[in-house]
């Protein structure tokens, strides 16, 4: 079983150095993480692509919208 890698929050960064790093370097790490370029290969996030190259819709489907669910349906909320 793969080991459930927790991301901590990405602290909102303050105008000084440090606290920028601080940031951009929780958010490269939870993107790195959702690519799937470091940690287990079940932490990753799922891309359109990936469902339609699992046969679970077909390329049509994928929504122009971000608020629309693979079928076109708008999702409200």
């Amino acid at each position: 079983m793969a080991k459930n890698l927790r991301l901590s929050a990405i602290p909102v960064p303050k105008a000084e150095l440090m606290s920028l790093l601080v940031s951009v370097s929780a958010i490269k790490q939870a993107l790195e993480v959702l690519i799937g370029s470091v940690g287990d290969k079940d932490q990753r996030a799922v891309t359109f692509v990936d469902l339609v190259n699992m046969g679970l819709i077909l390329p049509d489907q994928i929504p122009a919208r971000y608020d629309e669910a693979p079928s076109g349906k708008i999702l409200d909320g």
